[in-house]
């Protein structure tokens, strides 16, 4: 063997380094979907406020549940009436009532939202019937 073969190889006379794609990070699109909000709240240390905390959340749970009711229940009622099903639509009415009727009473709603709607959807199905 020569004494060149045994040199290490230099810049000039290495064998060119293979080429590498610099890729450039994924930009999120908007299909992609955010993450949950899963960030955890942080307690106090002092029992009452813990006490306060839980029922807060409690209670905002308890509200969105019943306010999703009244939704919901106005727009079965809705449906109904273009239907033109009378005997439901009164019942419906009467359920949807109550139901506002109550979030009045529990500060989930105006009291007189709750008014104003009973008597646009008593006007709507009477309109309509």
């Amino acid at each position: 063997m020569n004494a060149e073969d045994k040199k290490e190889p230099t810049e000039a006379n290495a064998a060119p380094a293979p080429a590498v794609k610099a890729t450039a990070p994924k930009a999120e699109t908007k299909t992609e979907k955010a993450p949950a909000k899963t960030a955890k709240k942080k307690f106090s240390k002092l029992t009452s406020a813990k006490k306060r905390d839980l029922q807060n959340e409690k209670r905002r749970l308890a509200n969105r549940q019943n306010l999703s009711k009244i939704k919901t229940g106005l727009k079965d009622l809705s449906q109904t009436i273009e239907k033109k099903d009378a005997v439901l639509s009164k019942q419906k009415l009467s359920s949807i009532y109550s139901l506002l009727d109550k979030g009045a009473k529990s500060k989930l709603i105006k009291k007189n939202k709750a008014n104003r709607l009973k008597s646009k959807l008593t006007m709507l199905l009477q309109s309509k019937a």
